[in-house]
């Protein structure tokens, strides 16, 4: 199995997210238009004689950034010791409302940047993931600086209901939620494969990036700049 690194670097506004399932549908249907339809079961038919995968895929994850491991709730009590002596490791004075708002993010957090994630890897325990979160979100809180998550803004926008027979406006609105992100933003998705060459891969993802991504790709939704490595 060989490992990737795909880039999305959004071009405009995003409706459907870059779950994984979607992306594997979006992968098939390429495969279907690329090679036609026997390497598409082919492939299929490579998830069911038992073997491993042909590939796996991820979601789209923030640039540098990867998911917040699941883990049981902890007291209270527990979190507030854990941040207080990863203060103390630091050396840093914890104030009552600094504190609280650290707590608070912590509850928040759905990313950590990966290499928080490799400075613990080797023993990634509850207490030290617990611990090098404290320690990032400290740090970006002191620095003022923005996750790459917050380059994102979700908005709620109107539209016309349209006659697709006659190209005409039907009397009455609907609303959907629209992604719209910075031009620096990007996500990572992270592809294994024993099927695909990288140049296979490469025109699979140049057929996503031309035709575009999920909802509404025909009126310019999910529109990316894709990089395969």
């Amino acid at each position: 199995m060989t490992d990737y690194h795909i880039s999305f670097q959004p071009k405009s506004p995003l409706i459907t997210p870059l779950h994984s399932d979607t992306l594997f549908g979006h992968v098939a249907w390429a495969v279907r238009y690329l090679w036609e339809e026997s390497r598409l079961i082919k492939l299929l038919g490579a998830f069911q004689d038992g073997s491993d995968a042909p590939f796996l895929i991820s979601d789209g994850f923030p640039a540098g950034y990867l998911p917040k491991p699941f883990y049981k709730a902890l007291p209270l009590a527990e979190l507030r010791r854990i941040v207080q002596a990863t203060f103390e490791e630091l050396n840093a004075e914890l104030k009552p409302d600094d504190q609280t708002q650290l707590l608070k993010a912590l509850k928040r957090q759905s990313f950590f940047r990966k290499k928080t994630f490799s400075q613990i890897q080797s023993d990634c325990s509850l207490t030290n993931l617990l611990k090098a979160s404290v320690k990032e979100l400290s740090q970006l809180s002191s620095t003022g600086k923005r996750s790459e998550k917050r380059k994102q803004q979700t908005r709620v926008v109107t539209h016309n209901t349209m006659n697709r027979i006659y190209g005409t406006v039907i009397e009455g609105l609907y609303q959907q939620t629209e992604n719209f992100y910075n031009e620096d933003f990007s996500f990572d998705v992270y592809l294994k494969t024993s099927f695909f060459n990288q140049k296979e891969l490469e025109q699979i993802f140049g057929l996503i990036e031309h035709t575009g991504f999920g909802r509404d790709k025909s009126t310019g939704k999910g529109k990316f700049a894709i990089a395969v490595r």
